[in-house]
Formats: structure tokens, C-alpha cells, sequence
């Protein structure tokens, strides 16, 4: 074989290498592109932009394939819901597109609500099922007056997840107990007891007592 020949098949050779790496390169950015838009992030594939919802929005099964990424950000499907409108990153954050509004737990469509408790994982510990407690609870959530927040220690704290899932949502709160009754001054001296039980969202700045309707779940596991 002639110098030339084998010139020309080496070079065949090292181009076929050089594709081979280039495919698996592109493999290995699985997803859409992100890029970062100001506070939002935009899909480059399919010109739509999401902001993040408040950390009290989480998603309720996040998908195990990754849906895009961006430099810093890897994003997934939230299962059973439409990408263009709703999707969340690996740390739980949920995003919303453009084309949606994020509801308020007054918004939301609430099908049902777990009680859990946190350690390395979340864990269930009761739910709330009958339409009637939901709405009660969500009614007195929603309308009450934000309490002085003092942060004090509480004797018992629970997640409060509020599910909807028509959009593959919670809506998450803190309930605490304290061992000792709550009592503020008003500006008259007067001393106001509101007993132990309240429901914080540090997110919403909301810091009310908690409804009778949800206490007596909760009574149920302690």
C-alpha cells in the first residue's frame, strides 16, 4: 500500500473518531437549553420563559427525566403536568411558564391535605379527605389576621401540605404547637391569649392561629 493510501485512511479514521466524540458530547446535554432571562429562566427550544414560585410551592412527584438545563440549573417534568406550563428543578424549586398564573391557596382546586413530618425526608403522618374540613380549613387560613410572629420554640411542628392536583402542586405551611399559651400585649396593656396552635408561612409572612378544623387531626397523632 502506497504512502498516500495510508495517508488518506488515517485521516478517514481520525475524522470518524472525531464524530464519534462530538455525538457523545451532544448526549451528554440532556434536555433543553435554559438560559438565565433576567430573574426567569427561558427554554431556547421552545421560547418559553418560567419564574420560580415561592419556596411554600412544591412539587408533588417530580419526573426522574431531565426535561432542560441551564449553566446552573437542571430542570424536570413535573409528573402529569404539561412542561410548557409547569416544571421544577432537582432542590424542589417549582417554576410556572408565562403562559399560566400562579394560583393562591384561595386559587388553588385542594383535593386533599397531608400532615407529615420532616427528618431527612418528608413522611405522612395523617390526611385530611372530607371537602368539607378542607374548605373550613383553607376559609380560616386564608381570612385570618397575621399574628405578631415572635419566633418562639415550638413543642410540636408539622408540614402542612394543601395538594392540588390538578396542577401538580402543594401549598405548604407549618403548623406549630407551643407548650405554653401564645399571649401578646395590645396597645391598651390588655394581655391577648390565642392559644397554642398556629399555622406560619415564612414566605407569605402569615402567622395565624390555627384552625379547630385541622387541630383535631393533628390531636389524632399526638
Amino acid at each position: 500500500m502506497s504512502n498516500s493510501k495510508r495517508k488518506a485512511i488515517r485521516a478517514v479514521s481520525i475524522l470518524c473518531v472525531a464524530c464519534l466524540l462530538l455525538t457523545a458530547l451532544c448526549s451528554c446535554a440532556k434536555g433543553n437549553k435554559f438560559e438565565a432571562d433576567g430573574g426567569a429562566y427561558k427554554d431556547k427550544k421552545t421560547d418559553v420563559s418560567y419564574e420560580a414560585a415561592p419556596a411554600c410551592y412544591e412539587p408533588m412527584a417530580m419526573g426522574e427525566e431531565i426535561y432542560g438545563q441551564s449553566d446552573s440549573v437542571t430542570f424536570y417534568e413535573i409528573e402529569g403536568q404539561n412542561p410548557l406550563e409547569w416544571i421544577c428543578e432537582e432542590g424542589g424549586t417549582v417554576f410556572y411558564s408565562d403562559t399560566v398564573e400562579l394560583p393562591s391557596l384561595e386559587e388553588m382546586k385542594i383535593s386533599y391535605i397531608n400532615i407529615c413530618v420532616e427528618t431527612n425526608t418528608t413522611v405522612t403522618r395523617g390526611k385530611v379527605q372530607s371537602a368539607e374540613d378542607i374548605s373550613d380549613i383553607v376559609s380560616a387560613y386564608v381570612s385570618a389576621d397575621s399574628i405578631y410572629y415572635r419566633g418562639d420554640t415550638p413543642a410540636l411542628t408539622y408540614k402542612i401540605r394543601f395538594a392540588d392536583s390538578s396542577i401538580g402542586v402543594f401549598y405548604s405551611v407549618v403548623f406549630v404547637r407551643y407548650a405554653e399559651d401564645y399571649t401578646l400585649k395590645a396597645e391598651d396593656g390588655t394581655l391577648l391569649n390565642y392559644g397554642k396552635d398556629f399555622l406560619y408561612n415564612r414566605f407569605e409572612d402569615k402567622f395565624v392561629k390555627a384552625p379547630e378544623a385541622l387541630v383535631k387531626y393533628v390531636n389524632e397523632l399526638t
